[in-house]
């Protein structure tokens, strides 16, 4: 693992927001999501992907996981983002095969409470 060091990033698909990250490994894997929430089930999603819900509880069960980070939108509030860290892409894929059936089932439950679903991208820290 390499050292921790801070980096800004901005997106600027839908004119979002700028968020801190702070990788913990040498060269992480990064995925990020959008969310258009049913406002009546707001609650219901945030248990489901907030830090302690069943998604991070998922993930945890893996080699490779770092964290995730959920994001309201103060100015949309059906709007959230979601970012999950991995130490590498190899530990994600790896995740996703060994975990696919619940996997599934997550992502179904958590398709019940959303108007959107909108993948943002996969990214890695930027080299010099």
């Amino acid at each position: 693992m390499g050292g921790c060091c801070h980096r800004r990033w901005s997106l600027a698909k839908h004119g979002l927001l700028q968020i801190i990250l702070t990788p913990v490994s040498a060269n992480p894997f990064i995925y990020i999501w959008a969310y258009r929430v049913l406002p009546e089930r707001a609650d219901e999603f945030r248990r489901l992907y907030g830090p302690d819900g069943a998604w991070v509880q998922l993930f945890r069960q893996a080699p490779g996981y770092l964290g995730t980070d959920l994001y309201h939108d103060r100015d949309n509030g059906d709007r959230y983002v979601s970012i999950d860290r991995w130490e590498s892409e190899e530990a994600f894929r790896g995740f996703r095969a060994k975990f696919a059936k619940e996997f599934e089932r997550l992502d179904s439950d958590g398709g019940q409470l959303t108007l959107e679903e909108t993948p943002l991208g996969e990214f890695e820290q930027a080299q010099s």
